[in-house]
């Protein structure tokens, strides 16, 4: 603690003038007493040959023992009974310092006549008479060199020489200064402009009383970070001697690989982050003889930007909202942990206050910052789908870069193209592990309902993108109507051949099992569904299984959803694809399917490409002509009944990738239709290849127009 410069006196009657000119600001200070110092001691007419005197002081009052020259002795204390506290009031040019109660003077000395009390203050000597005086002091004066406020009492005693004897007698006058440290971390300080007539407020760095502010920032979201405690905030007004400000914004966020640094360590993901923009209420006020104009350098990690130094302004004595914007690549984000919250990146802004500038060195003014927010525009990360029977090897997520399980010799066949790399071409965070056992979609569901938000977790992000295949489409809507949990959003599904009204291929595997190929309505479908029985993700393809769930599911879909106080809709995008490349037709008129038109479909290489083929063409025939099958009893020549698979025909061939027809693919965004925002797109490609760079760029375009950054 530091007294910068020690008030002048000044007289109380021109106190209200100042008051009537400029409106006060104020700060309370607390007291804490000293020992009161004996400054001086005076003799009446007789003289000192008759009297002697002793004293000692302790904190806040003073003991003083008097002996005459015929032995009449008094003795007491002078003690001032101080307020805990003052309150300083600041004016143009002046400041003075109010009591919320008074000061009082007790003396106490026996054998003596109390004759009168002056009480020294900034105001002039105030008298009274009385053992006890209350002092309505409306200033008190400065040690400098201490600083320390102090009062000066005069207390007058008459003795008498002669005991008994009220005339015969001698005064003594005790003249006490009574001290009180000031123990608020800043003292009261005195500021005189120069430029006094002006009647500009000359600021003390200490004692600046801001008014209160205006601004409130924006709720914290995950691009959008708020620091209101901590080093560098609401401090004392601080000038350019006491240092920069330096203030930590922890971002947690993760938008892409980084560096040791947290900085981005990858450029292609600048192109899905948008520049850093810092908000920030700034108060300046002036110092004495302060005339420039109010700017504070900002620095952002020690970087100015590339294009120029940014800067913090505004007016004096006002509270002012600045924004200033900082490319990307000085920003620090969070780091990705597998299994963990991420690592944030703690981003430090540092204001230079009063920079010198022109030559000018002298301090113009100090500054105080309220609170601070950093935001940035960045894509959500997307969390990747498989389909059915593609995670049994906990190898799931390996679909997304061209992996697929042959079911024949459960290997997996990788194929020239994927989509992962696709999204990290564009620079969007993605994240392609969830693999999930073969299961009902309910099961996978409620799966999802943990996995999905813990991955959101460690990318820092309560929003994100789905990208889901095949059965994965029926999942993933199944914990978006479900499980999804509160303040978290998903801002767009798109899906890959996604089976949203079933698929009779299931079906048929499902109905092939025990039935009489023989007696069913086709002997060469029910032999060849016979050859794939179903799995334990199978029942929930089927399409009546589907119808039940489209009507419970539909209904409860978000058509948009609110996050962090925000309500955004939700993007449905559907891809379908056709295997049948070239359109190729038998002389019948039926869809033929050619060796290079199965690439990716399991069992390939596990026989001989014409039987191979032969086989996947009589697959796409059945999900083309067949819309469903059931079960019947069916009684033979013999008279034997047996079960047999009973057809329910398509009215016209419906185009397909050997799964999933064009019609079920596209069932979801047909049905939201008119409700939200949402695309169809058809590929020419099967059930493996459907997951290539163009669906890649279909989904990033989709996630894109959903967020709007680009």
């Amino acid at each position: 603690m530091r007294l910068r410069r020690s008030p002048e006196l000044f007289v109380p009657g021109l106190l209200l003038s100042l008051v009537a000119v400029q409106a006060v600001a104020q700060d309370t200070y607390a007291l804490a007493p000293l020992e009161p110092e004996l400054v001086e001691v005076t003799h009446g007419a007789l003289g000192a040959p008759f009297f002697t005197y002793t004293h000692a002081a302790s904190v806040g009052s003073l003991q003083i023992s008097v002996t005459t020259n015929n032995n009449v002795t008094g003795s007491g204390t002078i003690a001032v009974v101080a307020p805990e506290s003052l309150t300083g009031v600041t004016g143009a040019t002046d400041l003075r310092f109010t009591t919320p109660q008074p000061f009082s003077v007790n003396t106490a000395l026996t054998g003596a006549r109390l004759i009168e009390i002056v009480a020294f203050t900034a105001g002039g000597p105030r008298q009274g008479e009385g053992a006890s005086l209350p002092l309505s002091l409306e200033s008190i004066a400065f040690d400098p060199n201490q600083s320390a406020g102090y009062l000066q009492v005069r207390v007058s005693f008459r003795l008498p020489i002669t005991p008994g004897s009220e005339f015969n007698s001698s005064e003594i006058r005790f003249l006490v200064r009574f001290r009180w440290q000031f123990t608020s971390d800043c003292p009261p300080e005195m500021n005189l402009s120069p430029e006094a007539s002006t009647r500009q407020r000359a600021a003390s760095p200490c004692s600046v009383n801001p008014p209160p502010n205006p601004y409130s920032p924006e709720p914290a979201t995950d691009s959008r970070f708020v620091v209101e405690t901590g080093p560098g905030l609401k401090t004392a007004c601080a000038k350019r001697s006491d240092g920069p400000l330096r203030i930590v914004i922890p971002v947690d966020r993760v938008v892409g690989e980084v560096d040791s640094q947290h900085l981005l360590s990858d450029t292609r993901s600048l192109s899905s982050v948008s520049n850093v923009t810092l908000r920030m209420p700034v108060f300046h006020a002036l110092l004495p003889g302060g005339t420039r104009r109010l700017r504070d350098r900002v620095r952002l990690n020690g970087n100015d930007n590339p294009d120029g130094a940014q800067y913090v302004k505004g007016k004096p004595g006002e509270w002012t909202l600045n924004s200033v914007t900082f490319f990307a690549t000085v920003a620090r984000f969070g780091r990705r942990i597998r299994g963990q919250k991420p690592a944030p990146g703690d981003n430090e802004l540092e204001i230079v206050i009063d920079p010198v500038s022109g030559g000018v060195t002298k301090e113009s003014w100090c500054t105080i910052i309220d609170w601070v927010e950093l935001s940035f525009g960045a894509i959500a990360p997307v969390i990747m789908v498989h389909g059915n029977g593609q995670g049994d090897d906990g190898k799931g997520g390996e679909f997304w870069s061209g992996a697929v399980l042959d079911e024949g010799t459960g290997a997996r066949l990788q194929m020239k193209s994927n989509v992962i790399q696709s999204f990290a071409e564009a620079g969007i965070p993605f994240d392609n592990s969830i693999s999930m056992p073969t299961d009902t979609t309910e099961a996978h569901g409620d799966l999802l309902g943990k996995k999905i938000p813990e991955i959101a977790a460690e990318f820092g992000a309560r929003r994100v993108h789905l990208l889901a295949h095949s059965k994965g489409a029926l999942d993933v809507r199944d914990f978006m109507a479900r499980k999804a949990p509160a303040n978290f959003a998903i801002l767009s599904l798109t899906t890959l051949s996604g089976v949203h009204a079933g698929s009779s291929g299931p079906d048929y595997q499902i109905d092939a099992v025990g039935a009489s190929a023989l007696w069913s309505d086709d002997k060469t479908r029910t032999t060849i569904s016979q050859e794939f029985p179903p799995g334990k993700g199978t029942p929930s393809l089927r399409v009546s299984e589907v119808e039940r769930f489209n009507q419970k599911n539909i209904p409860l879909l978000p058509r948009q959803m609110t996050v962090d106080g925000e309500t955004l809709p939700v993007r449905y995008t559907n891809v379908v694809a056709d295997a049948n490349l070239d359109d190729s037709q038998s002389a019948a008129g039926n869809p033929t399917i050619s060796f290079n038109e199965t690439e990716g479909i399991p069992g390939q290489g596990s026989m001989m490409e014409t039987k191979f083929t032969l086989g996947v063409e009589q697959v796409y025939r059945i999900i083309g002509y067949v819309a469903r099958t059931r079960v019947e009893s069916y009684k033979t020549p013999t008279g034997t009944t047996v079960p047999v698979v009973k057809e329910t025909p398509t009215q016209v061939f419906q185009l397909n990738d050997f799964c999933v027809t064009h019609a079920s693919g596209s069932y979801l965004v047909e049905q939201l239709k008119g409700q939200v925002e949402g695309d169809i797109h058809r590929l020419k490609a099967n059930h493996s290849t459907v997951a290539t760079r163009e669906a890649a760029l279909i989904a990033i375009e989709a996630i894109r127009k959903a967020q709007r950054t680009r």
